[in-house]
């Protein structure tokens, strides 16, 4: 078009300059008379553009086909392009005779040019014109994530924004997913970061795949790689066993819930102790063996460093004491929170009884009554022990006292049995400073929260209160409440003997006492005269003795 277009502004140039005569006139000389020349011309607008991250190539041809001098061929014009402004790049390739536009990547916007076109005659033509960028769409990018670390049961946040660009995209309207092999991930706060939780207790590598989209589906992903180390101490789970012949030799077994590098230490009450490592064992354990001395608390301790170089030592704490056939005993946890005490001829022989205290992670778990398990030992706000000895059968009902720190709420004894917790009939004083159980059996025992009738309240004395009614007609009621003894004896009985005013005993009730409380005893006069009477009241040291009328 350019060419065809040139051909016609020639012609009609050449057509005015030829005289209408046809004849030269003879004073006309090329040399002598020069025409003035005219200014070349620009036949189209120059604008032109070229899409984001590409490259415009105009060769010289495509430059010459815009421009017409009518005077002079393309050959001798002399062409030169000026960058003015903008964030186009302009290079002319004298080699391949080309002009070059080109930009930065991911730039959106434009350049301002002049095209200057001058002939022989120095004759110019100035225009400007302009290169647009078209812009295009691009892919987020997400920058190389680095493997990182994290604590042990501790989550890991990662900014999102930090590692992510779209020069075409607001960066609240890019979509995130991702998946791990073990952990759980998910993006909260309006998608500006990832958080990964591990699961409980994990330690070592995790793989992470993140991937990003723009509203138009263009994608990036990449994967990385999160370490969670191991940040805890390590810990052992003790198990007691007592030699059912000779009671004060017991083997301690200690289970390591991670893998260790080294025991540093087994001490029990401050006297170092051989562990053996039991590899033949699956979960292996470390054994010690050790005897009995002294009644009271014993402490073990160990020291351990894991793997991961931390260390860490456990504190095991129980108690024993030696209870004799003959005398009984009493035998104290080593918090102090509970008791058990032993009436004469409870045991079949002499022995030494422990009591351990368990982990309230126990749960509902059967627990074997030689068998302790605890991480912590002791916990005075987890009343829960094991009391156990080589034969957990009494002869006698023992005393089983827990002594809890919060006095203003109520509270039952529980024993385990097959895995299960049963509650037992629970005793409290009237300050509710101490709960008790009677039982014949040795085992696992707890002290939980319970309502108020599920307990029951003794009398802090032995009492006899008045009869009721009084006077009366053939029947009475003798109330008397039975406290519990210091010592762990429930009393057998009571007497009550019942005289007339001349001293003759008239009738002898005897009652047995199941259990401390108050109790109501009937006495009936049917066969006596109308009259004064005296009741009196004995159990074990305690008498008392009151009035009653019988009126017929």
């Amino acid at each position: 078009m350019y060419h065809h277009l040139k051909w016609l502004l020639t012609c009609s140039i050449v057509m005015a300059f030829i005289p209408l005569s046809g004849n030269t006139p003879n004073h006309y000389s090329p040399e002598k008379n020069q025409p003035i020349s005219s200014i070349p011309v620009l036949l189209t607008s120059l604008d032109t553009s070229y899409y984001e991250d590409t490259q415009l190539n105009l060769s010289d041809d495509i430059v010459l086909d815009a421009v017409y001098d009518p005077d002079f061929p393309d050959s001798l014009l002399n062409i030169s392009i000026i960058s003015d402004s903008g964030t186009v790049f302009y290079w002319y390739d004298r080699d391949s005779r080309t002009h070059k536009f080109w930009s930065n990547k991911d730039v959106d916007s434009c350049g301002y040019f002049h095209i200057q076109v001058s002939n022989p005659r120095d004759s110019i033509l100035t225009k400007p014109f302009i290169v647009d960028i078209v812009p295009v769409n691009d892919a987020p990018v997400i920058n190389s994530i680095p493997d990182t670390m994290a604590n042990q049961d501790s989550s890991f946040a990662l900014s999102l924004s930090r590692y992510c660009s779209d020069v075409d995209n607001r960066f609240s309207d890019l979509s995130w997913s991702a998946n791990a092999s073990i952990c759980s991930v998910n993006f909260p706060f309006n998608n500006d970061s990832l958080i990964c939780r591990p699961p409980s207790g994990f330690t070592g590598w995790d793989t992470l795949v993140i991937r990003v989209s723009d509203p138009a589906g263009l994608a990036d992903m990449d994967t990385f790689r999160i370490y969670f180390r191991d940040i805890y101490p390590p810990s052992f789970t003790v198990g007691i066993f007592q030699n059912p012949v000779a009671s004060e030799h017991l083997d301690i077994y200690f289970f390591p819930e991670e893998v260790i590098d080294s025991v540093y230490a087994t001490l029990i009450n401050g006297d170092s102790v051989v562990a053996e490592f039991l590899s033949i064992l699956d979960p292996a354990p470390y054994h010690a063996h050790f005897r009995l001395h002294q009644n009271g608390t014993q402490t073990l301790r160990i020291t351990a460093a894991d793997t991961s170089g931390n260390i860490g030592t456990t504190n095991y704490d129980f108690s024993s004491s030696l209870i004799s056939k003959k005398n009984g005993g009493c035998l104290y946890s080593p918090d102090l929170r509970a008791k058990i005490d032993f009436p004469s001829d409870c045991t079949t022989r002499d022995y030494h009884c422990l009591c351990l205290p368990r982990s309230h992670t126990d749960g509902n778990n059967p627990t074997n009554t030689n068998l302790v398990l605890s991480k912590t030992g002791s916990n005075p706000e987890n009343y829960d022990y094991v009391f156990t000895a080589p034969d957990i059968n009494l002869n006698r009902e023992c005393k089983i006292t827990f002594f809890p720190k919060d006095a203003n709420r109520r509270y039952a004894i529980c024993e385990k049995n097959e895995g299960k917790w049963t509650l037992l009939e629970t005793f409290t004083n009237s300050r509710q400073s101490q709960y008790w159980i009677y039982t014949k059996k040795l085992g696992a025992f707890t002290l939980k929260s319970a309502s108020e009738e599920m307990i029951k309240t003794v009398p802090d004395r032995f009492r006899v209160s008045q009869n009721y009614p009084n006077p009366f007609n053939a029947q009475t009621l003798i109330s008397v409440s039975v406290p519990d003894s210091p010592n762990g004896n429930i009393p057998s009985g009571i007497d009550i003997i019942i005289v007339n005013i001349r001293g003759q005993e008239v009738d002898r009730i005897n009652r047995v006492i199941p259990a401390p409380g108050h109790y109501q005893i009937p006495w009936n006069g049917h066969g006596q005269p109308s009259g004064v009477y005296f009741y009196s009241v004995h159990s074990g040291n305690f008498r008392k003795t009151m009035k009653m009328v019988l009126v017929k």
